[in-house]
């Protein structure tokens, strides 16, 4: 099963509360650890400006 099925099948067994994902501490900390790695992905782009990286 793919990972839309999972959480699609997570959102209809907890009704649609998206508070499933932050009470059990293994998926709170996977969506902290994934915001981590988007902040560190993004950090040049702020830091250097959008000018810099995507040169011709």
């Amino acid at each position: 099963m793919n990972t839309s099925g999972i959480l699609r099948r997570a959102l209809i067994i907890s009704r649609g509360d998206l508070g499933i994902f932050v009470h059990e501490p293994i998926s709170l900390g996977l969506l902290i650890a994934s915001g981590l790695l988007l902040l560190i992905t993004l950090a040049p782009m702020v830091r250097l400006g959008w000018d810099k990286i995507f040169v011709e």
